[in-house]
């Protein structure tokens, strides 16, 4: 159990940096207070991560033998996912109803554009890739808490 303990810190560490790296260009463009959907983007990068790891590898995490963790998040699966479609048609309103100037304003004219691009890219691949994940999670805790229950012979 202390191994899991650890690569779950590993784990959470690594989806820091990444978080890191892909918001360094958003956060250095712009001034405070930021990106109005900066904290809906951090949301969209660790769910997208986390989700994903657990759908892969979840023997390997502290969940592995937890069984009422699992059916816990299994039930609060739908709010989290519903509310990441949420705060993605969010973002696709705003992106949609408004022009890039609006969003952007104390940025620099010269990175407007390109920054705008790479907000218009990565927000929406993180943003799927989350929902997609927190769809698939719970149907893969329910499949593990199915097989640990039968292993058991309970």
């Amino acid at each position: 159990m202390n191994s899991k303990v650890g690569l779950e810190v590993v784990w959470w560490i690594a989806t820091g940096l990444a978080v890191a790296v892909v918001m360094f260009p958003i956060w250095s463009a712009f001034p405070p207070p930021g990106f109005p959907f900066s904290s809906s983007n951090v949301v969209f990068i660790v769910a997208f991560i986390t989700f994903t790891r657990y759908i892969f590898l979840l023997k390997y995490t502290f969940l592995a033998y937890r069984q009422y963790v699992k059916i816990a998040m299994i039930l609060v699966g739908l709010m989290v996912t519903l509310s990441l479609i949420i705060q993605l048609n969010d973002f696709q309103r705003l992106a949609s109803e408004s022009i890039a100037g609006d969003i952007m304003k104390g940025v620099s004219i010269e990175k407007q554009e390109s920054v705008w691009s790479y907000i218009k890219t990565e927000l929406p691949l993180f943003a799927i890739g989350s929902i997609i994940a927190s769809i698939v999670l719970p149907v893969r805790l329910l499949m593990s808490v199915w097989r640990v229950r039968n292993q058991a012979g309970v």
